[in-house]
């Protein structure tokens, strides 16, 4: 009996039989047994395990599937808990790992080795009126610094069934993970198609004024988490104190200023009551002067 559970269990799985049984003694001195059953699959092999507890607990009714090895040998534990590895706060041999770590490998693998060169071939979709406007809407954001371009990405999970099979080599990975793409082609041709658009609009730089380049670009440049916001209004105007972030998102999405972009809602009321305004015509347009740090960074011109 070792220090460490799974340093038993691995010691065992190395000897090659196909049943065995490992006692593990608590802090009490109380010893439990552990029976594991080893069946072949494709090149590889599954244990399942089961115990009968010191007090006459028993999971021996119904083995569960604790661990899978591969035809070199590497061990991948699908329960840490069953070999009391954080309970005993144990190291884990070089070939053995929890099969998270395979999932997690296998995820990246597709993500960035097989999913660009599969995107690259793809056709792109036609886009409805519609998706360009929100591809408008998206090359906006990233001019205007709100957003950046994040290219499409694939988000391959393989179940533990499917992990299986790759490890005991029943179902190639690249076979299993260009099924799930297929399957999810159209999709990935709009995006490829939305994508390119994004891409085109920011390359001819058309859809941002260079007004709103110069709001932009100063607020960005503030560093400052709110910045003094002069409105004008039929000759009226009035400062208020605005996220500098809103100003970019609202200025992207021509959308208007609500309570939540102000400091307090306080300075919004005296706003929209000075200045005799319903709140929906609070936008970027009707910015005059934009004040940081008490030097002017934007006057509209």
């Amino acid at each position: 009996m070792g220090k460490y559970f799974i340093m038993d269990f691995y010691d065992e799985v190395k000897k090659g039989a196909g049943t065995f049984s490992i006692q593990r003694r608590d802090a009490q001195g109380n010893i439990d047994e552990y029976f594991f059953s080893v069946r072949h699959l494709g090149t590889g092999s599954l244990v399942y395990g089961g115990y009968v507890g010191y007090n006459g607990t028993s999971s021996l009714d119904g083995l569960d599937l604790v661990a899978v090895i591969s035809a070199n040998g590497k061990i991948y534990v699908l329960n840490m808990v069953f070999f009391r590895v954080y309970l005993e706060n144990a190291p884990l041999p070089e070939e053995v790992s929890d099969i998270s770590e395979f999932q997690e490998s296998t995820c990246e693998y597709v993500s960035k080795e097989l999913f660009p060169m599969w995107f690259e071939k793809l056709q792109p979709s036609p886009l409805s009126e519609k998706r360009k406007l929100d591809c408008n809407k998206e090359a906006r954001k990233f001019l205007l610094h709100v957003s950046e371009i994040i290219p499409p990405k694939f988000e391959f999970h393989n179940s533990t069934q499917e992990m299986l099979e790759c490890i005991c080599e029943l179902q190639p990975l690249h076979m299993l993970a260009n099924k799930v793409f297929e399957n999810q082609r159209g999709y990935f041709q709009i995006l490829k198609a939305k994508y390119e658009e994004i891409q085109r609009l920011v390359k001819e730089d058309t859809c941002v004024s260079i007004e709103e380049y110069t709001l932009a670009d100063a607020t960005y440049s503030s560093g400052t988490k709110y910045v003094s916001v002069e409105y004008e209004w039929e000759g009226k105007r009035e400062t208020a104190k605005i996220k500098s972030e809103s100003i970019l998102k609202n200025l992207a999405e021509n959308s208007y200023f609500t309570c939540g972009d102000f400091s307090t809602m306080k300075e919004e009321r005296q706003l929209i009551l000075f200045l005799g305004i319903p709140y929906w015509s609070l936008k970027c347009d009707r910015i005059s002067r934009i004040i940081a740090k008490g030097k002017i960074i934007y006057e509209r011109q």
